[in-house]
């Protein structure tokens, strides 16, 4: 009962939605990686050269696409598919993605993604926080996007801010540190200093 408890609180994303980002990420990654496997492209990306080979071609999709999951959820917390269709990707805790856990549940993608993710789907529907094999092991999930909240918010960037619903169980940030207080400056009399 718990865990249906916390599931409704923080609204971890099914199959459904997830499928629409990945559908849209597909398309971006079919079009680069076609335009790096054209013939006589001659790109040599740090003197490793892409060039047109049928077997090659699912090699470097996996590149890309692993470097392309990796900088957007490392660097945004959302791919252009995520962007989208207004999800992301936190840590369990609900902090920000690191890089390490970007990575990791992006290099066991190509496991999630067997038999057209349905490998993905299968343990994402029988788990509570909705977490793909990826995510079980990079301890991240998949929530909906904070909205922001009503005019805008804050307009000073040096302040904190929650950017992220915080799950069930996880004890409160600590308050925003104050500013020391400044000693005071002693003043010359009021008439100057020469009397």
């Amino acid at each position: 009962m718990a865990a249906a408890a916390e599931v409704a609180q923080v609204r971890y994303q099914s199959v459904g939605i997830r499928l629409v980002a990945v559908l849209i990420d597909g398309v971006i990654l079919a079009v680069v990686t076609g335009l790096l496997a054209l013939p006589g492209l001659g790109y040599n990306v740090l003197h490793w050269r892409f060039h047109f080979d049928p077997g090659g071609f699912p090699f470097n999709g996996f590149v890309v696409g692993l470097v392309y999951y990796t900088l957007m959820e490392g660097g945004l917390g959302q791919t252009v598919g995520k962007m989208a269709v207004g999800i992301q990707v936190v840590m369990e805790d609900g902090t920000r993605l690191t890089w390490q856990a970007a990575f990791v549940r992006n290099v066991l993608r190509f496991i999630d993604a067997l038999f057209l993710y349905l490998v993905a789907a299968v343990f994402v529907l029988n788990s509570p926080r909705r977490q793909r094999l990826g995510d079980r092991l990079a301890r991240t999930v998949v929530i909906m996007k904070p909205s922001p909240p009503p005019g805008g918010g804050r307009t000073d960037s040096a302040a904190p801010r929650q950017e992220y619903p915080t799950p069930p169980g996880t004890p409160p940030p600590p308050p925003p540190a104050q500013p020391a207080a400044r000693p005071e400056e002693p003043t010359a009399p009021a008439d100057g200093p020469f009397r």
